[in-house]
């Protein structure tokens, strides 16, 4: 979980061409948002199913807080795995990244050293 929090400094756009550069930023905003908004989704529906249910269980049986706050210890439950998993992935996403540009540049090495 350290790593979804860790920010690594962008490479400066005199390594890279700016054009490539640019690509790049709106590629991991694209991310960014895909995994906000899949997990925004998830969010809602693991919270709201166990809410709804309680509410609808207890007026149901009249037995007021009861079932609301087994939905709730639920929900809670439920957001903390969401979140997990999403960090997760982020993580595991942002590795194979960083294994695939270390293959490149190690095989543009090693084709450079052929020359």
């Amino acid at each position: 979980m350290s790593k979804a929090g860790v920010t690594k400094t962008p490479k400066s756009p005199t390594s890279q061409s700016g054009q490539q550069f640019d690509m790049d930023v709106l590629a991991a905003k694209s991310r960014f948002f895909a995994v906000t908004i899949g997990m925004g989704w998830r969010l809602a529906l693991t919270v709201l199913i166990p809410l709804i249910a309680g509410i609808k269980i207890d007026q149901r049986f009249n037995s007021s807080p009861s079932y609301t706050l087994a939905g709730f210890m639920l929900a809670v439950a439920g957001g903390a795995v969401v979140v997990w998993d999403s960090v997760k992935q982020v993580n595991q996403e942002q590795a194979e990244e960083e294994l695939a540009e270390a293959t490149a540049k190690a095989a543009a090495k090693k084709k450079g050293n052929k020359k």
